[in-house]
């Protein structure tokens, strides 16, 4: 698998390997199933500005992607992601109203009353 003995696993690797016949029986006996391993990869290997991922970290996520997602699954990750998505919200905004200039930040006519903050951020 680590050919180059690096302690990761690059995309070459990862290819060659995820195409060997005896590799993909091994995969499907533990009840794992990768049906674009570029994309697998990539999203694996997203943290590393190398675009390669350690030997310890791809082991740990074959593991967790061994047998079939229950519907439990998907509602905890449709939730994880609502909270993600209410927090780059939240992150959003405050990097708007800290890009105003000190000028459209006492406006007042550049401030919507009922929420206290600029129109265009109170569209958001």
């Amino acid at each position: 698998l680590d050919s180059d003995r690096s302690g990761t696993i690059s995309w070459k690797e990862f290819s060659a390997v995820s195409q060997d016949e005896v590799v993909e029986s091994m995969m499907k006996v533990l009840g794992v199933d990768i049906r674009d391993a570029q994309m697998f990869f990539d999203i694996v290997a997203a943290s590393d500005p190398y675009g390669e991922v350690e030997i310890s970290v791809l082991a740990d996520v074959l593991m967790c992607l061994k047998g079939q997602a229950t519907g439990f699954d998907v509602q905890a990750l449709a939730y994880r992601t609502h909270i993600l998505s209410k927090q780059v919200d939240k992150i959003q905004r405050l990097i708007l109203m800290r890009s105003l200039t000190a000028e459209d930040a006492c406006d007042t006519d550049a401030v919507d009353r009922s929420q206290g903050v600029p129109p265009n951020i109170a569209r958001l």
